[in-house]
């Protein structure tokens, strides 16, 4: 893997040429809430039209300087791969894969598409056995064209950027009783009576516009879309599962319903409210003051 990688980047730096970066939104329907509920307010996984949702998909594209060619694509969108379930024995890049190679057979330029704040958001077709039964190949009008679509309307026309890096680390109580596994030791550790869980918080602000922060969290989607609500960035873009996997972070209010994401979250209740106010004050202070 180690050899892979390198000649990845050696790869990409003998490739290197003058480009241009252009940024917008796009908009799709892909996805819907997955925190299905019943009178009594049990909570499980499932389809819920009417919970929270983020359907906005944020585009960064690089062209040839001089040529205007489309050298590539990021795609920004939350959405779980789980159009396909656990009877499915078959590997698969599920959503994202489909959706990925769709637009690159388009384009003829490759696509990285990076998953949001997916941790309560799922495909419309969730959890069949097999492509055909969840109509995975809809996807690739679902949420492919709708990528299409908006990069067509996107003017790359900054051929200079200025490129800032930023990194902070998020303290928060870990739930009572739980234990830690001792690979993460990192980030775990202990103020007085109570253990911590120090969760790294990466930024990348790109010229005055354009922020984009990222954990290695499965977050409830309502936080990263009143962190970008509260953004002084017009262009605030959150990404998930970023530098490994830490657990599902909801909001204060989802806490209260229960349900699988909460069994498997180590954050406390409070935990959601306390990442925004720290993120966005990050945004508007630590970001812009540097």
């Amino acid at each position: 893997m180690v050899e892979e990688l390198l000649s990845g980047i050696d790869e990409a730096l003998s490739q290197l040429r003058p480009a241009k970066l252009g940024v917008g939104w796009g908009y799709s329907q892909a996805n819907i809430n997955r925190r299905a509920r019943d009178i009594y307010g049990n909570t499980r996984l499932g389809l819920n039209p009417d919970g929270p949702v983020d359907r906005r998909i944020g585009i960064l594209k690089i062209t040839d300087q001089q040529s205007e060619e489309l050298i590539c694509l990021i795609a920004n969108y939350a959405i779980h791969g789980t159009v396909l379930g656990g009877e499915n024995l078959r590997i698969s890049g599920d959503v994202p894969g489909i959706v990925s190679e769709y637009v690159e057979e388009r384009t003829g330029s490759p696509l990285l598409f990076i998953n949001g704040a997916a941790g309560n958001l799922a495909p419309i077709y969730s959890v069949y056995p097999t492509p055909e039964s969840g109509h995975l190949k809809e996807f690739k009008l679902l949420l492919g064209d709708k990528i299409l679509k908006a990069q067509e309307d996107i003017v790359s026309d900054r051929s200079q950027v200025e490129l800032q890096f930023h990194k902070l680390i998020f303290e928060t109580p870990r739930k009572p009783g739980l234990e830690w596994p001792d690979d993460l030791g990192d980030y775990s550790a202990r103020s007085g009576d109570r253990n911590l869980i120090l969760l790294p918080i990466n930024f990348l602000k790109i010229d005055d516009d354009i922020a984009i922060w990222g954990t290695s969290l499965e977050l409830f989607c309502e936080i990263s879309n009143e962190i970008r609500d509260r953004s002084p960035f017009p262009y605030t873009f959150y990404y998930g599962y970023t530098n490994g996997w830490m657990g599902y972070m909801l909001t204060e209010e989802e806490v209260g319903f229960g349900g699988y994401e909460l069994s498997v979250s180590p954050y406390t209740t409070g935990a959601g409210r306390d990442l925004t106010e720290t993120v966005v004050s990050y945004l508007k202070g630590g970001l812009l003051s540097k």
